[in-house]
């Protein structure tokens, strides 16, 4: 896999230096290094393609690196970045750090150091694919593990619910009593990035009528008779996670107006 770097310094020395490094070693054969003569092209660069590592000088013309680091926390946080300075520092380092900096180096540049950071970045970086390839397998085999079957229906069922649970769309799951629709939420959830959040499940059909609008949005103390403390209802429970309303259509009409505007 190719892993791309961008190298912005004003100073030519410097990025000769560093294309020297990657092209001098069949180690960094896959590595596709583009140069920046500022901060103003290295941003330009950052908007057009996707980089791995970035190297930056703090001190440039146009932009400066600090506004670099700045640019990539706000559009390319999946890519690292080291800030190079010709004055080391606390105040260096705290800037480098503040704006998600990886690491500092400081000028003039060592190849063991720099050797160095760019095998840590790299270690680091696949550290955390492993991980969310890990995070990701684990959540499939959590959404599968009460779902059995490899029947043509099933199988485009659980195609859809891939397909659905990486959305923020509400979803309406029809089927008979018994045929698993609860199953089919619980995979929705755990597939999708609210993942870690809560999964509130409500039976819309088992809680009397009178009561039914007190679970699902709560109450204040006071706001009636008997409610002693307030109590938060279940869609603030389910905040930034999944609220399964099972047997919605048991409700009345009225309540589920409410229920129409709440979920717009």
């Amino acid at each position: 896999m190719i892993k791309r770097i961008l190298i912005a310094d004003d100073e030519a020395l410097i990025r000769d230096f560093f294309m020297s490094f990657f092209q001098s070693s069949k180690e960094y054969a896959n590595f596709r290094v583009d140069l920046a003569v500022n901060g103003e092209e290295a941003i330009a660069k950052l908007k057009t393609s996707n980089y791995d590592l970035v190297f930056t000088d703090l001190n440039m013309p146009a932009k400066s690196g600090i506004e670099v680091l700045k640019f990539i926390a706000g559009n390319a946080p999946d890519t690292d970045s080291v800030l190079l300075t010709a004055y080391a520092g606390p105040e260096s380092a705290a800037k480098a750090m503040a704006y998600g900096a990886y690491e500092y180096i400081t000028k003039p540049i060592s190849l063991e150091e720099l050797e160095l950071i760019v095998k840590r970045v790299f270690e680091r970086r696949e550290l955390i694919q492993e991980n969310l390839s890990l995070q990701k397998k684990m959540r499939d085999n959590l959404s599968y593990s009460k779902i059995i079957g490899s029947s043509k229906a099933l199988t485009g069922i659980m195609d859809l619910v891939k397909l659905v649970a990486p959305t923020n769309s509400t979803v309406l799951i029809n089927g008979e009593s018994g045929t698993g629709k609860e199953l089919i939420a619980e995979a929705v959830h755990s597939l999708s990035p609210r993942a870690k959040n809560t999964f509130v499940k409500i039976n819309c059909a088992a809680i009397p009528e009178s009561l039914i609008e007190s679970e699902l949005f709560g109450f204040e103390k006071g706001s009636f008779t008997g409610a002693i403390k307030t109590t938060r209802g279940k869609f603030e429970l389910a905040d930034k996670g999944s609220i399964l309303l099972d047997e919605i259509s048991e409700m009345n009409l009225d309540l589920q107006a409410k229920l129409l505007r709440v979920i717009q």
